[in-house]
C-alpha cells in the first residue's frame, strides 16, 4: 500500500465502516484504495482492517445481494428537487352520501404517492395488499419507462431495487399490530421473500400461502400445467399477532351437530398416532377407559377397575401394539362432553369433538396455509370485468373473494386498507363488498399509474359503476355498493435543492399542502379561504391553515376560529406557517392542537431522500 497525505482518521473510519458492510470483494478494493500517512496510529488501524477482512473471508454469511442500480430510477432522482403534493380532480369525485367520509384514489407513480403518505399516514394503515408486477418477461414490468425483457441481465436486480424502495416506504405506514400481503409467482418469489425478510425482519414472517388461481389449468406451460401463485404475509410486529377466523357457512353447518354445549362434529380418534403414540413414549397415557353398555357412556377410574363387571374395557391398542391416548385422565374427566362414543360391529371407538374456534359467538374456523376455493379462479373475475365493461379489459385480475378473505382475517370494521399497486382495483371492490356484508366502515387508499389509461378508463370506471349501479352485459341491473371517492393526481413544487429550501418555496409548499391535510385529517368540507388562511370542518373537527409568516392577521384568524368553535364545540387543529407560537397564546380556543407547516413535510421528504 502507498502512504500519502491524510490529515486525520476520518477517511480510515469511513473505510472501516464500508469494510464491515460491503461484500468481501468490494472490501478488498476499498482497502487497497485507502491513502494513509506514515503515522504509527494509522499503520495500526490498517493492520486492524486487514485482520477484520481476513476474518470476514473465513466467515459464512447469509444475505440477499443484488447489483446496485446501473440506471437509477428517474422518478427517484426527480425527488431531489421536486416535492410531491396532491391535486384533486374534483370532476371525478363520487359522492353517495353526506357522511363526510371518503376513500382515496391517487393516480401517479406509487413512489411519489408513498412519499406523500409517509407524511399523511405514517403508522396509520391497518392492512396493505399489493399485487406487484411479476417480471414474467411478458411486458408486465416497466423500469425507467422501459419494459424489462428476458434479455436484460439485470432484470432481477432492477426489480429488487424497485421493490426495495417502495416496501421500505410502505413499512413506515403500517401500524404496529397489522399486516402486509404481497401476491407473487415463481419468477420472483424467492428473491422477494429474502428482501421482505430484510425489510420487515424474518421474525415477522407469517406465511407463504399457495393460492389456486387457475382451476382450468394452463396447458401453455412447458412442464407443468400452471394453477397457482403465492401470497407472502408479514406482520409489522409479530408480538402483536392476532388473526380472525372464517365464519362457518351454511353448507358447512350441515356437517355439524348440536349437543348440550353447542355445535360439534366428529374429529380425531382419541387414540394417539404417529411417532409419539407408542406406550413407551408416553407411559402415563396408557390406561383403560370403560364403556357402560346400558348408558352408552365412557368413564375412567382411579384404580383402573370397572364399576360393573359387564362394562367394556378399551385400551389404546393398534394391531396388538400398546399405544397411548391423546388425553390424560384429568382432561377426560373434565371434558366428557367433548368425547363421541361410536359403536362398531364388535366394539366401541372414542373420538374427539371439534368445536368452532369461537363457538361462544358464532361458528368459525382457523384458516389453512393453502388457499383454495372455486371462487378464486381468475377466469371468474376476468368474466366479471367483462360483465361490467361489456368487453375484456384486463387479463387475470385478482379474485374478489381472495382479497375479501384476506381482509376478513386481518381487518376490523373500521380498518384502513392500502393498495399502492392497484391495477384493476379488486382491493377497492373487496372492501366495499365486505362493508356491505357486515355493515363495516373500512376505508381504502389506492394508488396506480395511468399506463395505457388504465386508471382513467378501467379502475376509475369500475369504481364509478360499482359504487353507484350499472347494467351488466346481460342487461341486468347490479345493486350499488355506495361510498364516496376523492380522485387525486400527484403534483410537484419545484425546488433547487431539497436540503436548503428558500422561504419562497416553503411558502409555495404551504399553499399547495392543503390537500395533503385533507387526507391526513380525513376532512373535506371547506368553510372559507382567503389570502391568509383556509378553514375546513368535519362532523368532529375543525382544521385550519395560516399561510403567512407575517402575524398581521393571526389574531383575526384566532377570533374567527373561536366564533366557529362556539357553534360546533369541536376540536381545532391549527397549522401555522413556521409556527413560532405557544399554545398558551390561544387559550380562548378550546381543545386546540397547534401544528407546524411545512417543516414536518420537508423533514419526511429529506429522510426518505437521505439529504
Amino acid at each position: 500500500m502507498t502512504t500519502e497525505n491524510i490529515e486525520n482518521l476520518e477517511e480510515v473510519k469511513k473505510a472501516y465502516y464500508k469494510v464491515k458492510t460491503s461484500t468481501v470483494e468490494h472490501m478488498k478494493e476499498l482497502l487497497h484504495n485507502i491513502k494513509w500517512s506514515k503515522h504509527d496510529e494509522l499503520q495500526s488501524k490498517i493492520k486492524e482492517l486487514e485482520s477484520e477482512l481476513e476474518n470476514l473471508k473465513n466467515t459464512k454469511k447469509y444475505w440477499l445481494v443484488w447489483d446496485t442500480e446501473k440506471e437509477p430510477e428517474q422518478i427517484v432522482l426527480d425527488c431531489q428537487n421536486k416535492l410531491p403534493v396532491l391535486e384533486e380532480l374534483k370532476d371525478r369525485k363520487i359522492i353517495n352520501d353526506d357522511s363526510g367520509d371518503s376513500n382515496i384514489l391517487i393516480q401517479w407513480d406509487n413512489y411519489h404517492a408513498l412519499q406523500v403518505l409517509n407524511y399523511t399516514h405514517k403508522e396509520a394503515i391497518d392492512v396493505i395488499y399489493i399485487d406487484p408486477p411479476y417480471n414474467t418477461w411478458n411486458k408486465d414490468f416497466i423500469y425507467n419507462d422501459k419494459y424489462i425483457d428476458k434479455e436484460d441481465t439485470y432484470r432481477h436486480s432492477k426489480r429488487l431495487n424497485f421493490m426495495d424502495k417502495r416496501l421500505r416506504l410502505a413499512n413506515n405506514l403500517l401500524k404496529e399490530d397489522w399486516v402486509i400481503f404481497i401476491s407473487i409467482d415463481d419468477n420472483e418469489q424467492a428473491q422477494l421473500k429474502l428482501l421482505c425478510d430484510e425489510i420487515f425482519w424474518e421474525g415477522n414472517f407469517i406465511a407463504t400461502l399457495p393460492t389456486i388461481m387457475n382451476l382450468k389449468w394452463n396447458n401453455d406451460q412447458f412442464w407443468f400445467a400452471w394453477t397457482h401463485e403465492y401470497t407472502l404475509v408479514y406482520m409489522k410486529n409479530i408480538i402483536k399477532w392476532k388473526i380472525n377466523y372464517f365464519k362457518v357457512n351454511e353448507k358447512w353447518l350441515d356437517k355439524w351437530e348440536n349437543d348440550e354445549i353447542w355445535l360439534f362434529k366428529k374429529w380425531a380418534n382419541l387414540k394417539s398416532t404417529w411417532v409419539n403414540a407408542p406406550r413407551s413414549k408416553r407411559p402415563n397415557l396408557f390406561f383403560p377407559i370403560f364403556i357402560n353398555t346400558d348408558t352408552k357412556t365412557a368413564y375412567i377410574t382411579d384404580d383402573n377397575k370397572p364399576k360393573l363387571q359387564s362394562d367394556i374395557i378399551l385400551l389404546p391398542m393398534t394391531d396388538w401394539n400398546e399405544m397411548s391416548w391423546r388425553w390424560s385422565k384429568t382432561k377426560i374427566n373434565n371434558e366428557k362432553h367433548n368425547i363421541i362414543l361410536v359403536e362398531n360391529k364388535w366394539n366401541y371407538s372414542l373420538y374427539k369433538k371439534q368445536r368452532p374456534e369461537e363457538w361462544e359467538i358464532e361458528p368459525s374456523y382457523k384458516p389453512k396455509s393453502f388457499f383454495y376455493k372455486a371462487e378464486y379462479s381468475s377466469w371468474n373475475w376476468t368474466a366479471l370485468l367483462k360483465d361490467i365493461f361489456s368487453n375484456k379489459v384486463f387479463n387475470n385480475p385478482k379474485p374478489l373473494d381472495l382479497i375479501k378473505d384476506f381482509l376478513i382475517l386481518w381487518t376490523k370494521k373500521d380498518s384502513m386498507i392500502l393498495d399502492f399497486m392497484a391495477w384493476s382495483w379488486t382491493t377497492w371492490h373487496a372492501v366495499l363488498d365486505l362493508n356491505k356484508e357486515d355493515w363495516g366502515n373500512r376505508k381504502f387508499i389506492l394508488c396506480t399509474n395511468n399506463e395505457n389509461n388504465i386508471c382513467e378508463d378501467v379502475t376509475y370506471e369500475r369504481i364509478k359503476k360499482v359504487s353507484n349501479w350499472y347494467t351488466n352485459s346481460k342487461w341486468k341491473d347490479i345493486e350499488w355498493l355506495g361510498w364516496n371517492l376523492r380522485y387525486y393526481k400527484t403534483a410537484f413544487v419545484d425546488v433547487d435543492n431539497l436540503k436548503e429550501i428558500t422561504d419562497q418555496k416553503k411558502l409555495e409548499l404551504t399553499y399547495n399542502a392543503w390537500e395533503l391535510l385533507w387526507i391526513k385529517e380525513w376532512i373535506y368540507n371547506e368553510l372559507e379561504k382567503n389570502e391568509y388562511w383556509q378553514i375546513f370542518e368535519s362532523n368532529k373537527d375543525i382544521v385550519a391553515i395560516y399561510f403567512k409568516e407575517s402575524s398581521r392577521k393571526i389574531d383575526e384568524m384566532k377570533n374567527r376560529l373561536i366564533e366557529i368553535q362556539k357553534q360546533k364545540w369541536w376540536k381545532v387543529k391549527w397549522y401555522i406557517y413556521n409556527n413560532p407560537y405557544e399554545k398558551t397564546m390561544f387559550k380562548d380556543i378550546k381543545k386546540l392542537e397547534l401544528k407546524d407547516i411545512p417543516d414536518p413535510i420537508l423533514k419526511v421528504y429529506r429522510e426518505i431522500n437521505k439529504v
